[in-house]
């Protein structure tokens, strides 16, 4: 299955923002006065509709751009760490060696 992440984080974005709550068959914005979101045949379907709000859903694509990130730098250091000296990461603080993993990165993709 693919997702389109931009699609899904155009439109979390365009939703209505705020704490979506349940409230037996329907969806509330409790930021918004009498603000409906849905209503629905299932409790279960309420349930995740107020699960799956617009700050659930981009909190979700956020984490995955991080983690995604974080696998390119492993995948980078795994397979050769290309052409940069890499004796200094052992001892660096985590933020500066994603900076430098990023940089190394970019300079072999010409960035």
């Amino acid at each position: 299955m693919t997702i389109d992440k931009d699609q899904l984080k155009t439109t979390a974005q365009a939703a209505s923002q705020g704490q979506w709550t349940q409230d037996g068959f329907e969806v509330h914005n409790d930021d918004v006065e009498d603000y409906l979101v849905a209503k629905c045949r299932s409790l279960a379907d309420a349930a995740f509709i107020a699960t799956a709000s617009p700050a659930s859903i981009l909190g979700l694509i956020d984490e995955n751009e991080s983690l995604r990130k974080d696998a390119e730098r492993y995948r980078w250091l795994r397979d050769g760490a290309g052409y940069c000296d890499t004796r200094d990461i052992p001892g660096m603080a985590p933020a500066r060696m994603d900076s430098f993993i990023d940089a190394a990165i970019a300079k072999e993709r010409g960035q």
